[in-house]
């Protein structure tokens, strides 16, 4: 997966993805255990809302790497299994890890013999407060309903003063 750092952006909408993510995320709840989320996504922006939902204070994506998507499952296993002897486990998910995996990750992504690309910071910040083409899609048919009901009332109004 040879890409620029701006291809991030540029990939075409709607088109069926053909990246996945495998990130680590901190958040403020964690920090009593220093532990991190290890998870996989298609789509970092939709997971981030999903996150965003469940957080009072904003947590953040410490780090991000784009991975094939049919990589992706693989991947995700080949780490819980590498990194088992780092698990963080109290009363919750099984996903939690020391934070101190988290400059592991990139090294261990080169010893499956995966392509990948560890986004920068700009680049997640992009994927993050971009819309989705649903989300433009939505606004979109939403102020059409809207100018429509307003032409609707306008006509009404024509019609009744004409009687």
């Amino acid at each position: 997966m040879k890409t620029t750092q701006n291809n991030v952006s540029k990939r075409d909408i709607g088109k069926k993805a053909t990246i996945g993510y495998i990130y680590a995320r901190l958040h403020p709840s964690y920090d009593d255990f220093n532990a991190c989320k290890i998870g996989v996504t298609e789509n970092l922006t939709l997971r981030d809302r999903q996150y965003a939902t469940n957080e009072i204070v904003r947590g953040h994506f410490a780090v991000v790497f784009e991975v094939p998507l049919k990589s992706m499952k693989l991947v995700e296993r080949d780490l819980i299994q590498d990194f088992d002897q780092f698990r963080v486990m109290v009363n919750g998910g099984v996903e939690f890890y020391s934070r101190s995996i988290i400059p592991f990750i990139g090294p261990r992504l080169k010893k499956y013999d995966i392509e990948f690309r560890q986004l920068e910071r700009k680049n997640i910040n992009a994927l993050l407060v971009r819309p989705t083409y649903a989300e433009k899609v939505d606004r979109l048919e939403a102020k059409a309903k809207e100018n429509i009901n307003v032409l609707k009332a306008i006509a009404k109004k024509m019609f009744t003063d004409l009687k």
